[in-house]
């Protein structure tokens, strides 16, 4: 009797041993897709501006855990790769969580529904995975103080070469924690 319970557990281990990855210091085991990271201007006096909700969409590699909270920090940079400034005061960044229990890198085999999956992680499939409906979200993120310190930038500065560098860190459900760090171009007119 123990011999055949153990051997059950077996491939519930083999399966979870997979859980543990996390990639690697330059590889992180998570991407996070943005769009409309920006904003669309109008009129001339009063300016008007429309700031889109940001659409966001985490991948997982094959085997990262599902993450509990993401949370992040964001910078705005001008070209010159500073901090952009307005009134000549720096901007301070925003931060915030953009998800909460986003999932791992696994997916169902056929013909399993998720609530099975979700409960025995270990009959999933490794492989790499952002469709998970947990994983894609629309927020506001884009503060106005951003739009405006944008559009009014002097003519130096290249409206084209602004970006913001986003500090992400995960929680993961094996309860460790990781962060990373990705760059993304902030627009006007913003789009997908």
């Amino acid at each position: 009797m123990k011999k055949i319970a153990l051997l059950a557990l077996i491939p519930a281990l083999v399966g979870l041993s997979g859980c543990g990855l996390t990639g690697n210091a330059t590889t992180p085991p998570y991407r996070v897709g943005l769009t409309s990271l920006g904003y669309t201007a109008t009129g001339t006096s009063p300016r008007l501006y429309t700031i889109p909700q940001v659409t966001a969409n985490i991948v997982s590699s094959a085997g990262a855990p599902d993450i509990r909270t993401l949370t992040y920090t964001a910078v705005l940079l001008n070209p010159s790769g500073e901090k952009a400034t307005a009134n000549n005061s720096q901007i301070a960044p925003l931060s915030g969580l953009l998800f909460a229990n986003a999932k791992g890198g696994y997916v169902c085999p056929s013909g399993v529904s998720e609530v099975a999956c979700n409960m025995l992680v270990s009959g999933a499939a490794f492989a790499d995975n952002g469709s998970w409906a947990a994983n894609t979200i629309s927020r506001s993120i884009v503060p106005i103080e951003w739009a405006v310190a944008h559009d009014t930038a002097p003519n130096t500065l290249d409206p084209a070469g602004w970006s913001v560098d986003f500090t992400f860190t995960a929680l993961q459900a094996n309860g460790s924690t990781l962060s990373w760090k990705q760059n993304y171009q902030f627009v006007s007119p913003a789009g997908n």
